[in-house]
């Protein structure tokens, strides 16, 4: 890799970047979300399912934080504590749960409407 011409500093330097962002959002995975558990599925299929929940959540906290710092100015995106955004989620989950005693059914018909393209 001491090859300027096959290896630009420019580009190891930003694929550097990627993978610490990808073994960030890893290392928030394994130790909030799963919480030392491990995946579930005993399939690939499965797995993969499973990783891309856990990924879409991720990222749906991640993105709060951002509204967060846009609503406050002078809150660093550093500062958003990516375990107390996740907490909080659950509670809210838990909460939700509580809140209804109703059994709601989610059986019906789902209407699908045909739009022509232009």
């Amino acid at each position: 890799m001491l090859d300027a011409d096959r290896y630009p500093a420019q580009e190891l330097i930003t694929l550097y970047h990627r993978r610490w962002q990808a073994e960030t959002c890893y290392f928030s995975l394994k130790s909030t979300i799963l919480d030392g558990r491990v995946l579930r599925s005993r399939s690939v299929p499965g797995l993969e399912q499973e990783l891309f929940a856990l990924l879409t959540a991720y990222q749906a906290l991640i993105r709060a934080a951002g509204d967060i710092t846009t609503a406050t100015p002078d809150l660093s995106a550093q500062r958003v504590s990516f375990t107390v955004l996740f907490q909080a989620a659950a509670d809210q989950i838990i909460t939700a749960q509580e809140s209804t005693t109703d059994a709601v059914s989610l059986i019906g018909s789902v209407a699908v409407e045909h739009v022509a393209l232009a």
